[in-house]
């Protein structure tokens, strides 16, 4: 389990979270707000990425910030937004970077041949020897997507203690690619995997999350499960007239501006 515990941070002098607490347990946890909420900076403190100026992050149990980095590398992977790399590097160079925490002097043929399974399994095994700087930006939030999965050795039964971070994970991607990566949370998810995501489409999120945490300017408005969204905590949440309708297809609620 991961916990915030009343944490707060300042970036160049500005309060971008205050004293804000939230558990990662197991299933898939969403972070839904508005632009400049704090919700990849809260996404950073949990992985370990970003140090807090006050509380304590702990990850299972222990502060992240004395987690010693390989250990903490080996049960944890984060895809972030930035999707550039500024070397010459091929796609499969890119995926294997996933397998950095594993590898103690050379890469073992185990090593690639997950780098590959994870290429294949987000569609891109086309790309494998393909300049990364050459890619689409949908192309490219693939590749990403398969290092992190590499990362977590995405093959095994058991996923169970690990974590995985997703910020914005459709943003570049169309709706063919997005129902797949959905797909693909909903597959870690039966795995034990624990997935924290920061999301803008309030509808995919409440298709995936069993939590979901709504930030405001930098503090937790509330908490919630996904079934039970309603559109006076969104219109608040977002500042702006939510509505809903109900799909006679699949009984879902879905929402709109």
């Amino acid at each position: 389990m991961i916990e915030a515990k009343t944490i707060s941070v300042n970036i160049d002098e500005k309060l971008i979270l205050q004293n804000v607490s939230c558990t990662l347990a197991s299933g898939v946890t969403c972070i839904l707000g508005q632009n400049g909420a704090g919700k990849s900076t809260l996404l950073k403190c949990l992985s370990g990425g970003v140090s807090v100026d006050a509380g304590v992050v702990e990850f299972d149990g222990h502060d992240i910030a004395k987690c010693n980095i390989r250990e903490l590398a080996r049960k944890r992977a984060v895809l972030g937004q930035s999707l550039d790399v500024g070397f010459p590097f091929r796609a499969i160079d890119i995926v294997m970077m996933g397998r950095a925490p594993f590898i103690v002097t050379s890469e073992k043929p185990y090593d690639v041949e997950v780098a590959e399974q994870a290429l294949r399994r987000v569609g891109a095994y086309a790309l494998k020897d393909r300049s990364y700087s050459t890619l689409s930006g949908g192309e490219k939030q693939r590749v990403q997507i398969a290092r992190v999965l590499a990362q977590l050795d995405f093959t095994a039964a058991d996923l169970s203690g690990k974590y995985l971070f997703l910020d914005e994970p459709t943003s570049a991607l169309d709706v063919k690619h997005q129902r797949e990566v959905i797909e693909l949370i909903g597959e870690l998810r039966e795995k034990g995997l624990s997935i924290l995501a920061v999301m803008h489409d309030i509808n995919i999120s409440c298709e995936i999350a069993d939590n979901l945490i709504l930030l405001k300017a930098g503090q937790v408005l509330g908490h919630s499960k996904a079934n039970d969204l309603e559109e006076a905590v969104l219109t608040d949440l977002y500042d702006a007239r939510l509505m809903n309708t109900v799909s006679a297809q699949n009984g879902r609620t879905y929402f709109y501006f």
